[in-house]
């Protein structure tokens, strides 16, 4: 048989073999599929009507501009706004310039007073507002662009 050829390796064939020669079934049912086989091996695949090709390189096209549209905005958003690093430089000076008094006083006579504490107070919240501040901006949407809400 043909078909038994087909199967792989020789001791399947030689039981591929053996099987046709003595299940009637078998052997019916694969000269019917070699029949079929040989009967549409002439026949060409169907071919798509022009309607559904137009429509599915229509979709196809919009999908890849979509996400090339997608692509390109993500490349381009900013990873931080655009007055983020003035306005941390500016905190940065105003938390040296408040420190500086706070300092002085508490260096000079060692006293710890409430222009010390409030100095130290100042530095905390900005050392904590200029470290985090970027982690909470990075990835948020519209970022550089003050119109979004």
């Amino acid at each position: 048989m043909e078909f038994a050829k087909e199967t792989g390796s020789p001791a399947e064939d030689r039981d591929m073999a053996g099987h046709m020669a003595s299940c009637s079934r078998c052997r019916l049912l694969t000269e019917e599929w070699m029949r079929l086989r040989e009967a549409a091996s002439g026949l060409a695949a169907p071919s798509l009507s022009p309607a559904v090709e137009d429509m599915v390189r229509r979709l196809c096209h919009s999908e890849i501009e979509t996400l090339r549209t997608r692509a390109a905005a993500e490349a381009s958003a900013p990873s931080l706004p655009r007055f983020f690093w003035p306005a941390f430089v500016a905190l940065a000076l105003l938390t040296v310039l408040a420190l500086i008094p706070g300092l002085k006083d508490f260096l000079g006579d060692g006293n710890w007073t409430y222009r010390t504490t409030l100095a130290v107070i100042l530095v905390v919240q900005n050392v904590l507002t200029l470290l985090f501040s970027p982690l909470l901006l990075v990835g948020k949407p519209g970022n550089g662009n003050l119109s979004h809400s």
